[in-house]
């Protein structure tokens, strides 16, 4: 897979933006990416939020835009991890994903 990305917030590592999340009683930060992957026709966006709250063990959180299907039957594959104790190992997870990621794809509605 080739891919690159675009980093879409102001701050080289990550940094706040608002989320609408009325029914939270936490308060969150978050990093957004722009992905480009070979063979995809779409824009696939990947997003990294903090939870603030300092209770929560694993405290990031990632997911993607779109689902991909590794065949062409349309049963689509969802992440089964996406809660981590570290940024770096919620982006490796969202980027291993991606690595796999080929058409069809199915949007996700809660992104």
């Amino acid at each position: 897979m080739s891919s690159c990305y675009q980093q879409v917030t102001d701050d080289e590592n990550y940094s706040s933006f608002p989320l609408d999340i009325a029914e939270s009683k936490h308060s969150f930060k978050g990093t957004e990416f722009i992905f480009s992957v070979e063979g995809i026709n779409n824009q696939i966006k990947g997003r990294i939020t903090e939870t603030l709250d300092e209770n929560k063990k694993q405290p990031f959180y990632w997911e993607v835009s779109h689902y991909y299907s590794p065949t062409l039957s349309g049963h689509f594959h969802y992440p089964s991890v996406r809660d981590t104790c570290t940024f770096d190992e919620a982006y490796r997870l969202m980027t291993g994903y991606l690595a796999n990621m080929q058409e069809p794809l199915q949007e996700n509605d809660c992104y």
